[in-house]
């Protein structure tokens, strides 16, 4: 209804961010970075496909927040282990470039990706207002709207799910930051 209240609802993804990454980070512990990664991606994905599904009213709902948490969640279980990987591979004095690197390589992906989902939705948003009979009818826009949102849900839940199993390649061993000390 309002941008304060859109920015409510994008804070209720956005907490869940950091509570995942500190999850992640955490679990990286007992599990591997492929594991992590991918039940994060795998749960960000699903939960995208539920929100693929959304109509008028669904954020009302206790239901939508549990969703918006779990991808967030998900979203943020992915980062530690894409960091740890990158950094186990990588020499000491490299790892403030390789950080550095794994942000950027982030960044530019959700801007290349976001970009790529907003086109596709608006192909279907403007495919939806042709086929509307009266322009003026301000719910079938609305609905139309809400096409466009449903098309870039459905790319990220794909995005995600390629993730997923993408980061089975990170192994599902621990990747150590220090090579074991040599036997004796």
């Amino acid at each position: 209804d309002s941008e304060t209240g859109a920015a409510l609802v994008l804070v209720r993804f956005l907490v869940a961010v950091p509570a995942g990454a500190l999850l992640g980070g955490w679990l990286l512990r007992p599990l591997g970075d492929g594991a992590v990664a991918t039940v994060g991606l795998a749960a960000a994905s699903v939960g995208l496909f539920v929100m693929a599904t959304w109509g008028r009213g669904s954020l009302d709902t206790v239901a939508s927040t549990l969703i918006l948490a779990l991808v967030g969640v998900g979203v943020g279980l992915a980062l530690a282990p894409v960091n740890n990987a990158a950094l186990a591979q990588a020499p000491d004095e490299a790892h403030g470039t390789i950080s550095a690197l794994v942000v950027v390589a982030r960044m530019v992906g959700m801007v290349v990706g976001l970009a790529l989902l907003t086109a596709i939705g608006l192909h279907q948003y403007y495919d939806a207002v042709a086929q509307i009979p009266d322009r003026t009818d301000t719910a079938a826009l609305v609905d139309a709207a809400i096409v466009q949102v449903h098309w870039v849900f459905r790319g990220a839940g794909v995005a995600a799910a390629v993730g997923a199993l993408v980061a089975l390649g990170l192994g599902l061993r621990r990747h150590s930051l220090r090579p074991p000390p040599p036997r004796p």
